[in-house]
C-alpha cells in the first residue's frame, strides 16, 4: 500500500503561530493536502529529553499555627441579655457591634475567632471581610425577623398542631421535623426559665395566658423558632446550657520557597536541593530522608506549620496532601516522573477516538523511558496506528505532546525543537 510521509517541526511557521512552543504548535502547509478517505499514522517523533519535573509555580512555605488565646463560655439559658454578653466575650479582642441590620466585627488581622453553632445563629455567618490598617472588617449575614405572625396566629398555630408535636432537630441540611410527643411547649421553654402563667396543657390556653409569654429574639435564634410550611412549630431543642467562642492568633507563615523547576534525574539529587532550601528554617521543619526506600520525612517542630504546593507534594511522595501540622513520612519514594510518565500525541486531523474515558484525537500513546543521557528522545514505529483523517483537504497541523495528566509535556523552553512524521495511506494525493 502506498504511503507518503509529512514532516513537522515545531520551529517552523512561528511568522503565522508565534505561540508555538515544542509541545504544541501547529505548522502551515506550503500546499494543502486532499485526504478524502485517507488514514493517518505517527511513523517518527523526536523532542527534547530535557523533561522538567516540576512545574515553575511549586512551592513549599513554613510557619507557625495558629494558637488558642482564649475560649469565652456563655450562659444560653438566659431569656434576656444574650446579645449583650456575645458582645462582651469580643471585647477583650475586638469590637462587636450592630449596624444597619447585621453585625459587625473588627479584630486585629492576627485573630481569628470559631463560634457554636447557636452563637452562629445570633450573629450570623460570615458574609464578608476586607483590611482596614491593622484590623480587618468582618460582616455577618443580614438578621431576620423570625416570624411574622400576630399573637392570635400563634395561639392559633400551637392549638391546632397535632398532637402537640415540636420538631426538634436540626442539621446542615436545614430543619427536619423530628417530633416529640412527649414533651408540651411549657416543659420545653422551663428549660430556660420561661414561664406560663398556667400549668395546663397549652393547647387549652386562653389566649390572654398565651400572650405572657415573652421570649427574646436572640433565645429564638438561639434555639431555632420557625414555623414549617406544613403548620408544624419548630425548634431546635439539641442544646447544652453554654455555647462558647474560641479566640486563637492566627497562623503566620514566615518563609516560602520553590524548588528549581528542573530535569531531576536522582532521587538523591532531589532531595539534597530540597534540604538546602529549608537550611536556614531547621526550627520550623528539618527534612530527613531513608536511604532505602528514598522516604523523605518532614522533622516539624511544636507549632510548626508547612504547607506546599499539590506538585511538590506528588513529587516528593507525600501523594497530594499539602499541610502538615506534624513529623509526616512520605508515602512513596520520591516520585520523580509523577507527572510524565507516559506521552499522549494529540493531532488536530485524525478522527476521535477512544482514550481511557474520554474521546480525543490521539495519534499514538508512548511510555517515556529515560534511559541515557542523550539530549534527544527518539522514537519510531514499525507498527503504525493508523486513524481516519476527519477532513477532505488539509492546510495545517496542530500538534501537542500532553502528559497522563492532560498537561503538555513539560520541556525546558530551549532551541530543542520537535520533530513529527506522519504518515498517510490511502486517498493521498
Amino acid at each position: 500500500m502506498d504511503t507518503r510521509y509529512v514532516n513537522l517541526n515545531s520551529a517552523s511557521c512561528t511568522d503565522l503561530f508565534p505561540g508555538n512552543t515544542n509541545t504544541n504548535f501547529r505548522v502551515q502547509l506550503p500546499n494543502p493536502i486532499v485526504t478524502r478517505g485517507s488514514r493517518c499514522a505517527l511513523s517518527e517523533i523526536a523532542f527534547s529529553s530535557d523533561i522538567l519535573n516540576l512545574p515553575p509555580d511549586n512551592f513549599i512555605s513554613l510557619g507557625n499555627q495558629s494558637t488558642v488565646k482564649d475560649k469565652v463560655e456563655i450562659d444560653i439559658t438566659a431569656n434576656q441579655g444574650l446579645g449583650a454578653k456575645i458582645k462582651d466575650a469580643f471585647k477583650p479582642y475586638g469590637l462587636l457591634e450592630y449596624k444597619d441590620d447585621r453585625y459587625m466585627l473588627t479584630l486585629p488581622k492576627n485573630i481569628t475567632f470559631k463560634c457554636t453553632d447557636k452563637i452562629t445563629r445570633i450573629i450570623g455567618k460570615v458574609d464578608e471581610s476586607y483590611s482596614k490598617g491593622t484590623h480587618k472588617i468582618i460582616s455577618f449575614t443580614p438578621r431576620r425577623e423570625i416570624f411574622t405572625m400576630t399573637n392570635a396566629e400563634l395561639y392559633t398555630r400551637l392549638h391546632t398542631t397535632p398532637d402537640m408535636n415540636l420538631a426538634v432537630r436540626f442539621n446542615e441540611d436545614g430543619y427536619k421535623f423530628i417530633i416529640d410527643k412527649g414533651r408540651t411547649l411549657e416543659e420545653v421553654l422551663g428549660d430556660f426559665n420561661i414561664k406560663f402563667a398556667s400549668v395546663y396543657n397549652f393547647r387549652f390556653k386562653p389566649l390572654t395566658l398565651i400572650l405572657s409569654v415573652k421570649i427574646s429574639e436572640d433565645l429564638m435564634k438561639a434555639l431555632g423558632f420557625k414555623f414549617s410550611d406544613d403548620g408544624k412549630y419548630v425548634i431546635d431543642y439539641n442544646f447544652t446550657n453554654s455555647e462558647s467562642i474560641t479566640f486563637l492568633e492566627a497562623e503566620v507563615m514566615v518563609a516560602k520557597y520553590s524548588m528549581p523547576s528542573i530535569n531531576y534525574n536522582a532521587e538523591k539529587q532531589a532531595f539534597m536541593i530540597f534540604r538546602e532550601l529549608l537550611k536556614e528554617k531547621k526550627d520550623i521543619c528539618e527534612p530527613s530522608i531513608n536511604s532505602d526506600s528514598a522516604r523523605v520525612k518532614l522533622i516539624i517542630r511544636p507549632n510548626g506549620l508547612v504547607k506546599m504546593s499539590e506538585s511538590l507534594s506528588l513529587f516528593l511522595g507525600f501523594g497530594g496532601v499539602t499541610e502538615f501540622t506534624s513529623s509526616t513520612e512520605a508515602k512513596t519514594g520520591i516520585c520523580l516522573n509523577y507527572r510524565s510518565n507516559t506521552l499522549f500525541v494529540h493531532c488536530s486531523i485524525v478522527s476521535h477516538s477512544v482514550v481511557s474515558n474520554v474521546y480525543s484525537k490521539i495519534l499514538r500513546v508512548i511510555p517515556l523511558e529515560r534511559r541515557d543521557s542523550s539530549s534527544m528522545i527518539y522514537k519510531s514505529f514499525i507498527d503504525p496506528q493508523f486513524f481516519r483523517v476527519d477532513r477532505d483537504t488539509v492546510e495545517n497541523v496542530h500538534v501537542s505532546l500532553r502528559t497522563e495528566l492532560g498537561e503538555y509535556l513539560h520541556l525546558n523552553d530551549s532551541s530543542i525543537s520537535t520533530w513529527v512524521t506522519l504518515a498517510f495511506q490511502n486517498g493521498y494525493h
